[in-house]
């Protein structure tokens, strides 16, 4: 990895990475058949610019949880998506 201790803050890779899949994340989430307020809608581009600001003064070991997690998240979000796993799981259906 090109920084030698997780304690020390990146300024640009991880901070990046862990800004695009807050916004990629937060997208997978939203429903299409629902009305976002203002402040949802807001808070869709806001966080990720708040989650790139910190994540370069804030330790890599962190942002690169941010990222990781929000990986995590998004898998896990399309997976509920499909059709075949909510009818498994008896969940509603989705509209996409």
């Amino acid at each position: 990895m090109w920084i030698p201790n997780l304690s020390e803050a990146d300024p640009w890779i991880l901070p990046l990475f862990a800004g695009l899949t807050t916004y990629l994340s937060s997208v997978t989430m939203s429903t299409p058949d629902t009305k976002q307020d203002a402040t949802q809608s807001m808070m869709k581009y806001f966080m990720p610019v708040m989650i790139f600001w910190w994540g370069r003064s804030f330790p890599a070991g962190l942002t690169l949880y941010w990222g990781i997690s929000n990986l995590f998240q998004m898998g896990q979000q399309l997976m509920i998506n499909k059709p075949y796993v909510r009818q498994r799981e008896d969940l509603k259906p989705y509209r996409s």
